[in-house]
């Protein structure tokens, strides 16, 4: 039951009012898993494990990387910023459009996962989609 602020019952909590509390809730944690799932797919078979702990300079790391699954979000936007790496990578895309779209999904990453995880702004949902968009290339 909805209840007003003076406990009066103003309605009922439906399972269409449940199922939509449940998509804005975990949609930006499924669109961050499917953009990071589409880099580390970008990134397989195409560079070593040496050229990756290059980029990152390893011996400041705090653990070794051994696979792509070892690395952050920001390791990730690190490792495409390098232009030899993105020369590599063999993409047909801007790769300053492209870096600026990660750096800004990271913003929104660390938001969530770090700070706020029950609100986000729509500019930032949408925001997530394009580079889910972007990255499916």
């Amino acid at each position: 039951m909805v209840q007003q602020r003076d406990k009066t019952i103003c309605g009922i909590v439906t399972v269409t009012d449940i199922g939509e509390q449940f998509i804005t809730l975990s949609e930006p944690f499924l669109l961050l898993e499917q953009i990071e799932n589409h880099i580390r797919k970008l990134l397989d078979g195409k560079l070593s494990l040496e050229e990756i702990n290059v980029v990152l300079d390893s011996s400041k790391l705090d653990k070794p990387i051994s696979d792509l699954h070892d690395l952050s979000f920001g390791h990730y936007v690190r490792i495409i910023e390098n232009e030899n790496i993105f020369k590599k990578l063999d993409l047909k895309i801007d790769r300053k459009i492209f870096i600026e779209m990660l750096e800004s999904t990271r913003q929104i990453r660390n938001e969530i996962m770090h700070f706020n995880p029950d609100t986000i702004k729509e500019k930032d949902l949408e925001t997530l989609r394009q580079t889910l968009n972007f990255c499916t290339f």
